[in-house]
């Protein structure tokens, strides 16, 4: 098992990893006051973190191989 911390949001489900506390309360902090962070890694969890739930698009059934007879 690996030491670490992770943040979840718990509306979209994205999730983001951090190898220390400090990491977390500062991803928290800057969401909360809406400041983009300018290490490229916090830049990268704050886009997963924010961005809203991914809408995917229709799934393709093929209709001719449907139920048999």
């Amino acid at each position: 098992m690996r030491k670490g911390w992770i943040v979840i949001n718990t509306k979209t489900g994205s999730h983001s990893h951090f190898k220390s506390k400090y990491g977390c309360y500062l991803i928290k902090k800057f969401i909360a006051k809406g400041i983009i962070p300018d290490n490229p890694y916090l830049q990268e969890s704050y886009r997963r973190l924010t961005e809203e739930k991914k809408k995917y698009k229709p799934r393709y059934i093929n209709i001719n191989k449907g139920i048999l007879k």
